[in-house]
């Protein structure tokens, strides 16, 4: 019995092994989250000249709900992060201000305002582009990156974060260590639940869709922002003839405006041709909020 519990145990202990890494040489910074917070934190403290590990659960090119289009303010920084080049080559389009409407008001058109008599735009890139740029580029700079790492805790050591533990994209337990850790993870955060942080939402449950449509016979300069409770759509040129609508409303009831109110009432706002855009949109993200039972 005693030759038969330590074979086990021997079994026991080869398996973890090999189901568990051993804990991965330390780095001057961990940051937890691939999207532009987390990797242009990377790739500024790689120039700096610091061992830096960068870890996302997703695999590159990943797409993400999101406008797709970054204020003029941002073109210093994705320079200075040595990106700006890239980007304005995969950017077939700029755009040249914003225009907001709603149902209850008029609405506005806006320039960017000039800055040192320079005229300003904007990128409008897809999301899917534009972070596999900034992801590539950490690497470019020496971050060591792992993608499909899931961080599911932080690891504490003497009253401090000492790094982070979870699963790799095979499903095995990792511990990695570093002096600090920086978690870009967004709303779903690991530290947010970790640390207690994280508050309940206020507000009622609200869905986001997202939809890229192509064959818009018109060009659209500006970004557009429609606002009406209980939410607003959101539209941006990613391209020649394509855009990318993004629709946000309540999730418990369908959005009571007749669909004839919505064309008749962007209709006087926005260009012809992506009016019908605009409508299909409204349609398709009604269709998915169903009332939730209370």
């Amino acid at each position: 019995p005693g030759s038969s519990f330590q074979k086990i145990i021997f079994i026991f202990s080869s398996a973890i092994n090999f189901l568990i890494r051993p804990s991965m040489n330390p780095f001057d910074v961990i940051v937890v989250g691939g999207g532009p917070a987390g990797s242009a934190s990377a790739i500024f403290l790689a120039l700096k000249g610091y061992r830096v590990a960068l870890l996302d659960r997703a695999k590159f090119p990943r797409d993400k709900v999101c406008g797709e289009f970054i204020s003029p303010g941002a073109d210093p920084i994705l320079a200075e992060l040595g990106v700006l080049d890239s980007m304005e080559s995969a950017c077939e389009t700029r755009l040249q201000g914003v225009a907001v409407s709603a149902y209850e008001k008029e609405g506005f058109c806006a320039d960017y305002p000039p800055l040192s008599g320079r005229s300003m735009t904007s990128l409008s890139l897809q999301r899917t582009i534009f972070d596999s740029i900034l992801w590539n580029r950490a690497g470019e700079v020496g971050v060591e990156r792992f993608e499909g790492f899931q961080v599911a805790d932080l690891v504490f050591e003497d009253g401090r974060v000492a790094g982070v533990s979870g699963w790799d994209v095979s499903r095995v337990a990792f511990n990695m260590r570093a002096q600090v850790v920086i978690d870009a993870g967004g709303r779903n955060a690991v530290s947010l639940r970790r640390l207690g942080l994280k508050k309940s939402a206020k507000t009622t449950g609200r869905l986001a869709l997202a939809a890229h449509w192509e064959g818009v016979p018109e060009h659209i300069s500006h970004c557009h922002m429609h606002i009406s409770p209980p939410g607003y759509t959101g539209l941006a040129e990613v391209a020649p003839g394509k855009v990318n609508i993004v629709l946000v409303g309540a999730a418990s009831h369908f959005l009571p405006l007749p669909e004839a109110a919505y064309e008749e009432a962007i209709k006087a706002r926005l260009p012809e041709g992506i009016v019908a855009v605009n409508v299909q949109a409204f349609r398709a993200g009604r269709a998915l909020l169903q009332p939730v039972d209370r």
